[in-house]
C-alpha cells in the first residue's frame, strides 16, 4: 500500500463512529459494514469498540470491507472488555501510540494517533460525565499539547482529530477545537483559572476546523446521519 501524493488538492475521506457496545454486536456489526461501505471513507476512527467471542468490531470490519485495510487499535480497561479505540485505514499505518485522557469515567478515556500515508490521525473520546465540562476543557488542552508534540510538521496535510467529543457544538472544548478565539478555562487549584488563547493544533474531524493559513489539501468532514439500529 504506497503512500499517497497529498502535495497537490486532494481530499481526504474521514469518518469517524461511536459503535457502541449494546448488543444484538452482529447485526450492529454487518449495519455498520453497510454503512462504512456506502460512504466509501479512506481512514475510519472507531470509539467503544467491544470484544466479542475474542473478535473487535475494528479487526471484524477490516476483514468485511472490499479492499486492504490496516487497523492500529488503542485498548483501555479491565478484562479485555475494551474501552477501545481503533483506527482503520486504507494505507499501510506506519505508527501507532495512544495516551489515556484523565477523567472519572467507568470506562478509560484514550487519546489514539496514527501515522499513516504521512498524515497524523488522532482519534479521542472526551468524558460523558453531564457535569464535565471543566474536564473536557482540560482533556482538549491535553490533546493539543500532544498533537504538538507528535505529529509530523513535514506533513502535506495538517494534523486531523476525529471522535466522539461528549459536547454540543457550543461547548467551550469543542468551541476551541474549532478555532474558536476564546479562553479556555481549566480547573485550578482554587477553582477555575484562565488559560491564554491560543490556536488548536489540528484540523478538527466532522466540524470546521479553521486555520489562517489552509492546509495543502482538504478533508472531507461530512457526518451522514447512522442507520437505525
Amino acid at each position: 500500500m504506497p503512500r499517497v501524493d497529498f502535495s497537490g488538492t486532494p481530499v481526504l475521506r474521514l469518518m469517524t463512529v461511536n459503535t457502541l457496545f449494546k448488543p444484538p454486536a452482529e447485526q450492529r456489526w454487518n449495519e455498520l459494514a453497510a454503512w462504512v461501505a456506502a460512504e466509501g471513507p479512506d481512514v475510519i476512527c472507531l470509539q467503544e469498540c467491544r470484544q466479542e467471542d475474542g473478535r473487535d468490531v475494528s479487526s471484524w470490519l477490516a476483514s468485511s470491507l472490499p479492499g486492504a485495510w490496516s487497523v492500529a487499535l488503542g485498548v483501555e480497561g479491565p478484562g479485555g472488555y475494551l474501552s477501545g479505540y481503533a483506527v482503520l485505514s486504507r494505507w499501510l499505518v506506519e505508527h501507532d501510540g495512544q495516551a489515556r485522557l484523565e477523567c472519572a469515567d467507568a470506562w478509560p478515556k484514550v487519546l489514539l494517533h496514527v501515522r499513516t500515508s504521512g498524515l497524523d490521525i488522532y482519534c479521542a473520546h472526551l468524558t460523558a460525565a453531564l457535569d464535565g465540562a471543566a474536564v473536557r476543557e482540560a482533556q482538549v488542552l491535553f490533546v493539543d499539547d500532544f498533537i504538538r508534540e507528535t505529529a509530523d510538521p513535514g506533513s502535506a496535510l495538517r494534523p486531523v482529530l476525529a471522535g466522539d467529543f461528549n459536547a454540543g457544538p457550543r461547548g467551550s472544548a469543542i468551541a476551541f477545537l474549532r478555532g474558536a478565539p476564546r479562553t479556555v478555562c481549566t480547573p485550578g487549584h482554587h477553582g477555575r483559572h484562565r488559560r491564554p488563547r491560543r490556536q488548536p493544533s489540528a484540523a478538527l474531524g466532522l466540524a470546521a476546523g479553521r486555520k489562517e493559513d489552509p492546509p495543502a489539501g482538504r478533508m472531507d468532514r461530512r457526518r451522514p446521519s447512522p442507520p437505525v439500529l
